[in-house]
C-alpha cells in the first residue's frame, strides 16, 4: 500500500508531495495563481520580474480627465479644484509647490478666479461670475509623467516633475494572447486561463493535514501520513506450543453446587508483536475474537467469529514493538464436542485514508483450560512467601474440637482479616487467588446454629456479625465467657456462585491468652585442658581403633543444674520429651551428621550410669579448638529447644624434624640464585661412589641421611601403642623445575617416597630409606640444580606437618684449559694452511682430580670414580665471511684462504667441548681467532 509521507511548500512556490515509494511529485504553484503586474515609468514588471519597456500612450488632459491614449487613467476634477492654484506671483502652484508655469499677469489681474483647468496645453480660468479666460501655452510648457511609489505600490501623476498625489489607474487586458496596457498591446505573452488549484489544509498549530488538488472540474484530497506508520499486522508471541499449535492457558474453578461447572476464571496475559514495530496505536481499540468451529485465516469477520468469550483486553506497551494484553473471560460457553476455542487479537480503528472502520487481526491461538481447586485458608497461620497454607475446616466441628481463634470481649474481629482465598493446580503448587489471576471473588460470612455441650444452647447467640463490615463482636453479659461461636465462610464469585466454604471456630475470653514463648536452654561441656594429639592413641591395635579416644562427659549433676532445672523437667520427663529426638549437629558452625559425630546418651537412671551424655574425642578430631553442638528440637512450637555443646582443644604434635648441623649447606648467591632456603633448610650432594659395583658413580643421596635418619624423639612420636600416632603418612614431595616435557628430571630409588613407616622413609643407613637422584634421561649438565622438597607428615585427621627444605645437586665435574691451550690460527704469509688440535686444550676434573687432559683420559683416576666418558669437539658461530677458509674435522680446526692477507685478527668461530659421563656432563666454549702472520715466515711454536 502506497501512502503520502509528506507535503511541503517551498519558498520558490513549488509544492512537493513525497509518496512512501517511488519519486516525489512536484507542482509549480505559480501555475495556479494570478499575475502580479505593475508599471514603473514605462517599465513593465510581472511577478516581480522586469519584462522590458512598454510604449504607453502619452498622458494628456481632456475635460478634467487624465488620458493615456483614449483610455482614462485618472479623474483630475478634484485635483484642479484644490491642488492646482495660481500664486500671487502669477505662477501655477501644485499642492502648494511652485511650478515653472507662469500665467501672463494681464490675463487674470484683479480678477477673482474660481477655478483653473488644463486641457492639453490650454489653461482655462473660471471666474467667480462664471466667465472663463483661456490661455494657449507654448508647446511643452506643461510636462506630464507618472511616478511609481515603492512604499505604497501606487502609480501617481507628476506635472513638470512635481508630485500631484493623483493616482493613475492603468488598465490591463489580453489581446491575441498578449498583455495590453491602457489598450496598447505589449510583448508579454499570457497563457490560456488555468483553472487548476491546490488548497493546503492546516491545523491550529500550522501543521499540514492534507492537500486538495482540483482542475476546475474534478478534485481529490491527499492526507499527510501520520508520524508513525499504520499497523499492518499482529503476531502472537507464544510461551507454550501445544501439539504444534500456539496455546494460551486459562484457569478455572468449578462451583460446588449444582449444576457443577466452570464459574470462576483467572486473568492471564498474552504478548503480541506489532508490524511495523513503530505503528501508531494511539487511536486503536482492542477486542478478542473467538471461534471454535475451525481455524480460519486471520481477518475481519471470518466465519463463526465472535467477541463474547473474552472481554476487551487491557493493553500495556512493552516499548519494544510489542504489547501485553490482559485476557479476561467474558461470557464463557463450552465449545462443541471435539472442538477447541480459538482466540485472536483484533485491533480496531479508522482507516487513515478512507475514514472507514478497519481491523487488523492476529493469528489464532487455542484456549487450553486448566482446573484449579479453591480453599479458604487461615491468613494468620499461612505464609504466602513460602506458600505454606493452613485450611479451615470444611465440616462443622465438634463443640470440643480445637478453636481457631480467641474472641476477646470488647475486641471485635474483622473476619476479612482472617481469611485468604487460595488455590492449587491439580493438587499442587498452592498459592493465593491473586497470584494465579483469580480476582473476581468475594466472601460471605454468616452465623449458623451451633449447639453447645447441652445440645440446646446456640453458641452464636452470644455474638453479633455485621453483614456490612463483616465484624464479629461479643454481646454484653458475663455468661458469654467460654462460649464457642462458629462462623460459616463462603467463597463466592461476583455473581454468587459458590466455589468453597469453611468454618472458623472461636472461644470467647475476657483477655487474650499469652502464648508461651519457647526458650533455648544451652550448656557447654568444656575439656579441662588442651589435649596433646598423640595421647588420643590408647591401645596397641594398629591404626585408629575403637579404643583410641578420650571421653568428654556431661555429668548428672551438670545436666540437673543446667538442663533439667531451667526446663522445669525431671529426668523421666526429659527422657519422655527429648529421649527419642535425634539432635542436629554442627561443628564449629558447619552442619554435620550424627553419624559423623555420634553422641553417647545414657538411658539409665542417674544412680546407674556415671554420665548423662558424653562425646568421644578421637584421633579424627582436628587440631585447635572444636565445638560440637547438639540441638534437640521436638518440632512442637511450644517446646523448648536444648543445645548441648562439647568444646575441646587438640594440640598439634611438635615433630623433631631438623637437618643436622654437619649437613647444613649455606648456598650463597651467586651462584646459587635458585636456592631460597637458609642453611638450616638446605643440603647438597655431588653424588656417591658405590663400592658395589666398584665402578658405579651416581648423582644421588639418601634423603634421610640429612636428618640423621630421624631423631629418637621423632621416631618415638609414631608407631603402635599408647601415645604413638598410627597411622601417619610420611613422604618426600619434590617440586620439579627441570623436567623436560612429561619426563621428570629426578628419580626415587631404593624405597617409595611415601610410607606409613617413618623408618621405611628415612632409613637407618645408606642401604635403606628413600634415595633421590638425577634421572639419566635428563642428565645434570649445569653447575647445579636446586629442588624444593617437603618432608611431609599427614595425620589420620587429615592435618599435615610440613618441613620444607632444598636439595642441591652440584656437578662434580669441572673443565679448565691446559696451560698450553691454543685457539689461535695463523694466516701464514706463504699462503699455506694452518691447523690446531682442540683435544690438546682441555683439563677435566672430578671432584678436583684430573680425569682427562691433553693426553686423553687419565685411566687410573677415571677407574677410581667409575667414569666411562665421551669427549665431543665441535665449532659453532662460524663467521659467514670465512666459511670458505675455515674448516673443522674433529678435533682439528684449519685455516686456508686464497692468498689474500689478513691485516688484523679475526674471530672465525667458537670451539665447543663437552665431557659426558653416565651421571653428569660438563661443557665450555672458547673463541677461535685467526691472526695475521706479520713475522714474514715465523711459524707456530
Amino acid at each position: 500500500m502506497t501512502y503520502i509521507k509528506s507535503i511541503a511548500l517551498g519558498t520558490d512556490g513549488k509544492l512537493i508531495i513525497t509518496p512512501s515509494t517511488g519519486t516525489a511529485i512536484t507542482y509549480d504553484a505559480k501555475d495556479y495563481v494570478t499575475y502580479d503586474i505593475k508599471l514603473e515609468g514605462n517599465k513593465l514588471f510581472v511577478n516581480g520580474q522586469e519584462k522590458g519597456s512598454v510604449a504607453i500612450p502619452a498622458l494628456t488632459f481632456n475635460n478634467g480627465k487624465l488620458m493615456s491614449g483614449t483610455t482614462e487613467v485618472a479623474d483630475l476634477t478634484n485635483f484642479f479644484k484644490s491642488a492646482l492654484t495660481l500664486g500671487a506671483d502669477n505662477y501655477l502652484y501644485i499642492n502648494g509647490q511652485k511650478t515653472t508655469v507662469m500665467v501672463p499677469p494681464a490675463t487674470v489681474q484683479s480678477v477673482d478666479v474660481k477655478d483653473v483647468a488644463i486641457s492639453g496645453n490650454t489653461l482655462t480660468f473660471t471666474k467667480n461670475d462664471g466667465t472663463q479666460v483661456t490661455i494657449n501655452l507654448p508647446a511643452n510648457t506643461i510636462t506630464l509623467a507618472s511616478a511609481y511609489d515603492a512604499a505604497t505600490g501606487t502609480l501617481t501623476l507628476t506635472v513638470n516633475g512635481i508630485e500631484t498625489k493623483v493616482v493613475i489607474k492603468n488598465t490591463y487586458g489580453v489581446q491575441d494572447g498578449f498583455l495590453t496596457v491602457n489598450g496598447v498591446k505589449t510583448t508579454v505573452a499570457i497563457p490560456a486561463a488555468n483553472t487548476s488549484s491546490i488548497i493546503i489544509n492546516k491545523d491550529a498549530q500550522g501543521n499540514i493535514l492534507s492537500a486538495t488538488v482540483s482542475d476546475g472540474k474534478d478534485s481529490f484530497t491527499v492526507k499527510v501520513n501520520p508520524t508513525n506508520e499504520l499497523l499492518s499486522s499482529i503476531l502472537f508471541v507464544p510461551s507454550w506450543i501445544d501439539g504444534g499449535v500456539n496455546a494460551i492457558e486459562i484457569g478455572y474453578i468449578n462451583g460446588i453446587t449444582a449444576p457443577i461447572g466452570k464459574v470462576l476464571f483467572n486473568e492471564t496475559t498474552a504478548v503480541y508483536r506489532f508490524n511495523p514495530t513503530t505503528a501508531d496505536l494511539s487511536k486503536t481499540t482492542w477486542a478478542i475474537v473467538n471461534n471454535s468451529a475451525r481455524l480460519t485465516a486471520a481477518g475481519q469477520n471470518a466465519p463463526g467469529d465472535k467477541t463474547t468469550l473474552f472481554q476487551a483486553p487491557a493493553y500495556t506497551s512493552n516499548n519494544d514493538g510489542s504489547g501485553t494484553f490482559k485476557l479476561k473471560v467474558g461470557t464463557w460457553v463450552e465449545p462443541a464436542a471435539g472442538q477447541t476455542h480459538l482466540i485472536a487479537l483484533q485491533a480496531n480503528g479508522t482507516d487513515f485514508y478512507s475514514g472507514k472502520p478497519s481491523s487488523v487481526v492476529s493469528d489464532y491461538a487455542k484456549v487450553v483450560t486448566a482446573q484449579y481447586n479453591a480453599f479458604i485458608s487461615d491468613s494468620k497461620k499461612s505464609n504466602s512467601t513460602t506458600n505454606v497454607y493452613v485450611h479451615y475446616r470444611t465440616a462443622v466441628p465438634a463443640i470440643g474440637a480445637a478453636n481457631d481463634f480467641e474472641l476477646v470481649i470488647d475486641t471485635p474481629i474483622d473476619m476479612d482479616d482472617l481469611v485468604w482465598a487460595t488455590a492449587d493446580k491439580g493438587g499442587a503448587a498452592e498459592k493465593r487467588f491473586e497470584a494465579y489471576g483469580f480476582n473476581d471473588y468475594k466472601y460471605e460470612f454468616s452465623l449458623p446454629t451451633y449447639l453447645g455441650l447441652d445440645g440446646v444452647t446456640n453458641q452464636n447467640s452470644f455474638v453479633t456479625l455485621d453483614a456490612t463490615t463483616n465484624v464479629l463482636a461479643v454481646k454484653t453479659g458475663s455468661s458469654v465467657l467460654d462460649r464457642n461461636p462458629l462462623v460459616l465462610v463462603k467463597l463466592l464469585t461476583l455473581d454468587n456462585k459458590l466455589v468453597a466454604q469453611s468454618y472458623v471456630k472461636f472461644k470467647i475470653v475476657d483477655k487474650p491468652t499469652v502464648p508461651y514463648v519457647p526458650q533455648t536452654v544451652e550448656y557447654t561441656v568444656k575439656a579441662a585442658s588442651a589435649i596433646n594429639y598423640n595421647t588420643l592413641f590408647k591401645d596397641n591395635v594398629a591404626g585408629v581403633s575403637a579404643g583410641d579416644y578420650q571421653d568428654l562427659a556431661l555429668t548428672w549433676g551438670d545436666i540437673n543444674n543446667y538442663i533439667y532445672n531451667p526446663l522445669g523437667l525431671t529426668h523421666n520427663q526429659f527422657q519422655a520429651k527429648y529421649g527419642s529426638v535425634a539432635p542436629t549437629v554442627t561443628v564449629n558452625g558447619a552442619a554435620a551428621t550424627l553419624a559423623q559425630y555420634p553422641l553417647d546418651r545414657s538411658i539409665l537412671a542417674p544412680d546407674v550410669d556415671t554420665y548423662a551424655m558424653k562425646y568421644k574425642i578421637t584421633p579424627m578430631s582436628k587440631f585447635g579448638t572444636t565445638k560440637v553442638v547438639y540441638t534437640f528440637n521436638t518440632g512442637v512450637a511450644t517446646d523448648d529447644i536444648v543445645k548441648i555443646t562439647f568444646e575441646f582443644t587438640i594440640n598439634a604434635p611438635v615433630l623433631d624434624k631438623a637437618i643436622i648441623p654437619a649437613y647444613q649447606f649455606n648456598a650463597t648467591k651467586p651462584p646459587y640464585d635458585a636456592v631460597t632456603t637458609d642453611a638450616a633448610h638446605t643440603v647438597f650432594t655431588q653424588g656417591i661412589k658405590y663400592t658395589t659395583p666398584a665402578t658405579e658413580y651416581k648423582m644421588e643421596l639418601n634423603l634421610g641421611e640429612g636428618f640423621g635418619f630421624g631423631s629418637a624423639a621423632l621416631h618415638n612420636m609414631f608407631g603402635v601403642g599408647a601415645n604413638k600416632i598410627d597411622p601417619a603418612t610420611q613422604e618426600f614431595v619434590v617440586t620439579d623445575n627441570y623436567k623436560v616435557g612429561a619426563t621428570a628430571s629426578y628419580i626415587f630409588s631404593q624405597a617409595a617416597a611415601s610410607q606409613t613407616s617413618l623408618t621405611a622413609l628415612l632409613g637407618t643407613s645408606n642401604s635403606t630409606g628413600v634415595k633421590m637422584g638425577i634421572n639419566p634421561a635428563v642428565p645434570l649438565t649445569t653447575f647445579y640444580r636446586a629442588y624444593p622438597v617437603n618432608f611431609k607428615t599427614t595425620y589420620p585427621n587429615g592435618e599435615v606437618d610440613n618441613f620444607n627444605y632444598t636439595v642441591v645437586f652440584k656437578n662434580p665435574l669441572t673443565v679448565e684449559l691446559e696451560s698450553t691451550a691454543d685457539f689461535n690460527l695463523l694466516d701464514v704469509v706463504t699462503g699455506a694452511k694452518d691447523q690446531i688440535d682442540l683435544s690438546k686444550n682441555y683439563v677435566v676434573k672430578m671432584l678436583g682430580e684430573v680425569v682427562f687432559n691433553k693426553n686423553g683420559v687419565v685411566a687410573a683416576k677415571a677407574a677410581e670414580y667409575g667414569i666411562v666418558s665421551t669427549q665431543t669437539y665441535g665449532v659453532s658461530s662460524v663467521a659467514p665471511a670465512f666459511t670458505y677458509a675455515f674448516t673443522f674435522a674433529s678435533p682439528i680446526a684449519t685455516w686456508e684462504n686464497a692468498g689474500t692477507k689478513l691485516t688484523n685478527a679475526q674471530k672465525v668461530a667458537d670451539a665447543d667441548f663437552t665431557f659426558t659421563t653416565s651421571f653428569a656432563s660438563v661443557s665450555r666454549k672458547d673463541a677461535i681467532n685467526v691472526n695475521p702472520d706479520l713475522s714474514q715466515g715465523a711459524r707456530r711454536k
